[in-house]
């Protein structure tokens, strides 16, 4: 994978912006910002992350540009620098600009920092992944989540892994299959996926119409209305993930373990979490460790 300058990373600080070579990460390590410093270290390495842009203080005119060149919808997710007492739930589309700068003011206010990336559809994923790395134990834990589900089902223990590879990390190309998960199993999964699918729709029509994310879909009702199009989003089976995705996804673990980790915060744990999209391929959301409150 060809290495490139940070192209996909944007940020802003009252009126200037900065990209590419101009981005200072030791700024970025200073304010604690992990989730986007992981982001810029994975764009340098030249790993697939979508364009994100991270507003370090409120600004209008750059919000406004750099969204309307993306076109709505869009997607806002969060980082901090203090771990807060509930996190707030982003990864969800914003419609409208209104709607962009209500929330980027009310998470300001929270002391977050919004994300914001070009649409991506999480509830249409193809593959989830987390990739479990222990800097004390060769072998590598790949959990994956097949399609209709996505990566924080994993992070957040919301639902058990469909497969389970494990990777040695000296360099090995091939992962051996530890356990797949039986039909049984997966229509429990499935079933609490649709529930959970069903809130989810409600809590991105509540970001679109109060301008403000919450902690918990607890308050939204789980009745699957819709039967037709939740089924059509999560499949009646799980397939096991082919080996024309899994070796370009181990070529990423790859990188992340020689040269994104060991530039990141010091952690005995870290875990990547990565989708593959339909049209886009592999996307790396984040790579986190012990210090990076869930």
């Amino acid at each position: 994978m060809a290495k490139q300058a940070l192209q996909n990373i944007i940020l802003s600080m009252g009126k200037d912006i900065f990209q590419g070579g101009n981005i200072d990460l030791i700024l970025l390590t200073r304010r604690k910002l992990f989730k986007t410093l992981s982001l810029a270290e994975a764009s340098k390495e030249g790993l697939p992350i979508l364009p994100t842009y991270v507003p370090l203080e409120y600004n209008e005119t750059a919000l406004s540009k750099i969204l309307e060149v993306w076109k709505y919808p869009v997607i806002i997710r969060v980082d901090y620098t203090k771990l807060p007492r509930t996190k707030l739930l982003g990864g969800f589309p914003i419609r409208k600009p209104d709607i962009a700068k209500e929330l980027a003011k009310f998470l300001f206010k929270e002391h977050y920092y919004p994300l914001f990336h070009p649409f991506v559809d999480r509830l249409r994923n193809i593959y989830s992944v987390g990739i479990l790395i222990n800097t004390d134990i060769d072998d590598l834990d790949i959990e994956i989540l097949g399609k209709g589900f996505d990566a924080s089902d994993l992070r957040l223990g919301h639902s058990v892994p469909h497969e389970n590879l494990k990777l040695h990390r000296c360099g090995s190309s091939r992962a051996k299959r530890i356990s797949l998960i039986s039909q049984s199993a997966y229509d429990k999964e499935r079933e609490r996926r649709k529930k959970k699918v069903n809130k989810m729709l409600k809590y991105i029509d509540f970001i679109n119409e109060k301008g403000r994310l919450l902690s918990s879909l607890e308050n939204f009702q789980d009745d699957v209305q819709n039967e037709t199009e939740i089924s059509e989003i999560i499949p009646k089976e799980y397939n096991p993930m082919p080996k024309n995705l899994l070796n370009p996804l181990i070529e990423i673990v790859d990188i992340i373990q020689s040269n994104v980790i060991p530039k990141l915060p010091s952690s005995k744990t870290f875990i990547a979490s990565l989708s593959y999209v339909n049209k886009k391929g592999w996307i790396l959301w984040d790579v986190y460790g012990a210090w990076y409150y869930r």
